[in-house]
């Protein structure tokens, strides 16, 4: 998937639509915190942000919660492009 500065979905394949259970239309234009499963610390979303925001890139493990319920785990690489 790809956001915008502001972290709201512009972009989604069909690996991610599959994986967060949604149709492409549920997620583009909405907060990419949408598939953010509660149990995952804000505090590493900061991180994040902070990380890109000063153009460095991030590789980090992160539990996303699907719009069906499910859970899941990805090896996520964010980039400042």
């Amino acid at each position: 998937s790809k956001t915008d500065q502001r972290g709201r979905i512009t972009y989604a394949n069909a690996v991610f639509l599959r994986m967060c259970a949604c149709g492409e239309g549920e997620v583009l234009g909405r907060p990419h915190n949408l598939i953010r499963h509660p149990e995952m610390p804000r505090a590493v979303f900061k991180l994040l942000w902070d990380t890109i925001q000063a153009g460095d890139e991030v590789f980090a493990y992160v539990l996303n919660l699907g719009l069906d319920g499910a859970h899941y785990w990805v090896f996520a690489h964010v980039t400042p492009s």
